[in-house]
């Protein structure tokens, strides 16, 4: 996390943002939870999120190909690594790989990134943001530390953004199940709304009991949420 010392005022940390992206099917809402995003002296615009894997597992957890750098500890001395498939080059003060793309190695981490690119102002396609990924890779008494320093490519954030657009269209359409008729779908719409203020109903009977809770309420309207 070095390269925060280049950041151009404060960088932002673990913060919440939701707005509409402007498309042919209308204004469509998102909402994101970036762990961090900043600017730095050279003009790069920087988002980073924060990755755990395995840290409970019994077995060594293997972190994403194509990491600029692998921290492990061997008899209380760290070292670091680079993935064999590591191609570094230096953009706007910051050494990324570019022998691959963020989608190339995990197409979920992609799609959360590009979705909070495209919230903090960045256009669709653009190359001009780093994509970062720090990776703990477990078990706990052997953890190892992956830094992960990509862009995601054009093409895969345009198809992307088709998908959603889909999905906006099919939820504000009301019917879900495409692989049912309309009338079908909405009967097993009503179905899982039921079963769901039921799961509500039990989870504010478990608060109450001290079981458990539920999760901070949600947006008023419908969001693609990545976090």
């Amino acid at each position: 996390m070095l390269e925060l010392n280049q950041a151009v005022g404060e960088p932002r940390f673990e913060f919440t943002v939701q707005d509409t992206i402007t498309s042919d099917v209308g204004d469509i809402p998102l909402l994101g939870k970036p762990d961090v995003f900043f600017i730095n002296s050279q003009g790069a615009r920087v988002i980073y999120d924060w990755k755990v894997n395995g840290y409970c597992s019994p077995r060594l957890k293997s972190p994403m190909k194509g990491y600029v750098k692998l921290r492990s500890n061997v008899g209380g001395t760290w070292y670091p690594e680079q993935h064999k498939n590591c191609h570094l080059l230096i953009f706007k003060g910051i050494a990324i790989n570019i022998a691959m793309r963020l989608e190339d190695g995990s197409t979920d981490w992609a799609d959360q990134l590009a979705i909070y690119a495209w919230l903090m102002g960045e256009e669709i396609g653009s190359e001009e943001i780093v994509f970062g990924i720090d990776q703990v890779c477990g078990p706990k008494d052997r953890l190892r530390f992956a830094s992960h320093r990509l862009r995601i490519s054009p093409d895969y954030q345009f198809n992307l953004f088709e998908l959603i657009k889909q999905i906006w269209t099919e939820v504000e359409s009301g019917w879900i199940f495409r692989n049912m008729s309309a009338e079908q779908s909405k009967s097993r719409c009503e179905i899982l709304e039921r079963r769901a203020e039921a799961m509500v109903g039990e989870g504010e009977e478990n608060e109450i009991r001290g079981i458990g809770g539920l999760d901070e309420e949600g947006p008023d309207s419908f969001s693609l949420m990545v976090n």
